[in-house]
């Protein structure tokens, strides 16, 4: 576990590890995570990597403005560059040794790189719940980072993202709604999303 994971845990409290599938991982919560991955399959694989790419930094422009303390990175090179790395060195991942944190009801806390090559690879990964819960970085969370962006950069974006998580979950269905439907049934949909 990564330090900045450890602070979910308490001491003296035995965790119970488990083994699941990553994709499974791949939540409502977790809204970055099928970008993640398809931006590793285009870089393993040659196919739409541009495309990949740039939709891998806008998400992060969007989330964290290339922004990270730990381990260091500033700019869209350095995310970029770091999760090329982390691809090309994937075959020595050994996902029986990692341990990913997630809360209780199955988001994942940290490890989101590794977890989506570990979804895109078709493997399972070990996991350990914490008691507390975890961040969540859903779509109303990228809908209120958005906001620096044109409505319809935003919306393309997120609709980008959905589409690509799904892609990951046969059983997700998706739902068409219309603008003029939206502001006469706000909690209805809200309630249907999740």
């Amino acid at each position: 576990l990564s330090p900045a994971a450890l602070t979910y845990f308490d001491r003296g409290i035995d965790y119970q590890i488990s083994k699941i599938k990553a994709v499974d991982l791949i939540t409502p919560d977790r809204f970055d995570l099928g970008v993640k991955a398809f931006f590793y399959n285009s870089y393993t694989s040659g196919k739409q990597f541009s495309y990949f790419r740039d939709l891998y930094k806008a998400h992060l422009a969007v989330w964290n403005g290339f922004f990270e303390g730990s381990p260091a990175k500033f700019g869209a090179d350095d995310y970029t560059n770091s999760f090329m790395r982390l691809s090309d060195n994937a075959a020595q991942l050994n996902f029986d040794e990692i341990i990913f944190p997630i809360d209780n009801s199955g988001t994942l806390i940290d490890g989101a790189h590794r977890v989506s090559i570990a979804a895109a690879q078709g493997r399972e990964v070990r996991v350990v719940v914490s008691t507390r819960k975890a961040n969540s970085y859903d779509y109303r969370f990228f809908q209120e980072c958005a906001t620096n962006l044109p409505n319809e950069v935003a919306e393309l974006l997120i609709d980008q993202m959905a589409y690509y998580n799904a892609l990951f979950k046969p059983s997700v269905r998706t739902i068409c709604i219309m603008p003029a439907t939206q502001s006469r049934f706000t909690q209805e949909i809200e309630a249907a999303i999740i």
